[in-house]
């Protein structure tokens, strides 16, 4: 496979400078908080950081998830009461 760079237009910089602002905010509160994150390292995904879900054959479970801080949060809940 060949990949040719080439220099993003003006307004083709400001959304990636944007999303990737955006990316280094979040990975950052993660970290603050002790949570974990997914990312591509050489060439597939990887779990970085705190509190790594744990396996349940192949997958995380609902119920592993919400202990790890993911869905079943306040926050979450919150959002399901106001119908957003």
């Amino acid at each position: 496979m060949t990949t040719i760079k080439v220099t993003p237009s003006r307004d083709g910089q400001v959304a990636l400078d944007s999303l990737q602002n955006a990316v280094t905010k979040i990975l950052k509160k993660k970290k603050l908080l002790g949570q974990y994150a997914v990312v591509w390292e050489d060439g597939k995904p990887a779990i970085i950081g705190g509190a790594k879900p744990k396996k349940n054959g192949n997958s995380t479970t609902h119920k592993q998830a919400s202990a790890a801080g993911g869905r079943g949060t306040k926050k979450s809940k919150a959002i399901k009461a106001s119908g957003l």
